[in-house]
């Protein structure tokens, strides 16, 4: 029984993800049709077009984008120590297994970095953009053209918008049409407000119209969304410390079991009946806490 119920939960996470990717092409699809003469870029270029399609090359673009070179010069040296560490130290395992713990430790490493620099991106990615929305505003009102307002930002504008605008910059500069130009950024920022402005941008160069209004629109709306963020954040932080600790709870009552009764730990590790309770407990906490979080989850309109 607890097996099956492993499966249907693993069966209804695999379906979730499948709708999930689904609706996102299909909104993508939608995105892209909004106008057919936007498709080709509008500026000639003698360059080959090498805006990633594959899902894999997508991913290595934004790791790239996302990692710094201390990060990458890190999980290099990580992925070369830990196993030689392994290898070194738990002389009691076989040498197949010492090995792939090391690399299974640097795996782990990569995806708390990557946590960890993504939560930080999203951060700094929702304080810059309002400002760098009205200043292409304004920059347009005054009269500027789109390309001199990118030019703007990248000089006035640090951080991470400061750098991918100024990326922005060389490649149109370099001869790339806008289309392209901002595909390709959006494959580094993928959030939807900055898709919905690459996209302001496209339609009011093929179409023109009133692109000051647009931007301070969705300015607006991200100024709003941001305020109930932190309203959403302060309301539910009780809840969320709630579930953070009953969610780790078990395992400190584990730690305390196997230090006061080590004959009872190795009765629930290496018996087939305490196996069963451990899977239980696991997948019924790990139910929970995914229900908890969904329930306090705060969306980004981001």
């Amino acid at each position: 029984m607890i097996y099956l119920s492993a499966v249907l939960f693993l069966l209804v996470l695999a379906l979730y993800a499948l709708w999930r990717r689904s609706l996102k092409t299909r909104v993508t699809h939608r995105l892209n049709g909004l106008n057919s003469q936007a498709r080709q870029d509008s500026t000639p270029s003698i360059l080959r077009k090498a805006t990633p399609s594959s899902g894999v090359s997508r991913l290595f673009v934004r790791l790239d984008a996302l990692f710094s070179t201390k990060d990458k010069t890190l999980l290099m040296a990580a992925l070369i120590v830990l196993p030689v560490v392994n290898y070194m130290m738990l002389g009691m395992i076989d040498a197949q297994w010492r090995i792939a713990l090391g690399l299974a430790a640097t795996v782990v490493l990569a995806l708390m970095l990557f946590v960890m620099r993504k939560k930080q991106q999203i951060e700094e990615f929702e304080q810059s953009i309002v400002q760098v929305l009205g200043l292409i505003s304004r920059a347009v009102s005054a009269g500027l053209s789109v390309p001199q307002a990118i030019s703007q930002v990248a000089e006035s504008q640090g951080g991470l918008l400061g750098r991918e605008f100024s990326r922005i910059e060389d490649q149109l500069a370099l001869g790339h049409g806008m289309r392209y130009t901002l595909n390709e950024a959006c494959i580094r920022l993928p959030y939807k407000a900055f898709r919905y402005f690459t996209i302001a941008l496209v339609l009011n160069q093929s179409n023109g119209g009133q692109l000051r209004e647009i931007l301070h629109s969705l300015s607006r709306t991200l100024h709003d969304n941001r305020t109930m963020q932190k309203k959403v954040k302060s309301l539910t932080s009780e809840p969320r410390m709630a579930a953070r600790f009953l969610s780790l709870l078990p395992l400190g009552l584990l730690a305390v079991v196997a230090w006061i009764n080590p004959s009872l730990f190795v009765l629930l590790i290496e018996t087939e009946t305490g196996q069963s309770v451990l899977i239980y407990c696991a997948v019924s906490i790990l139910l929970g806490a995914i229900t908890l979080q969904m329930m306090t989850k705060n969306r980004r309109f981001t």
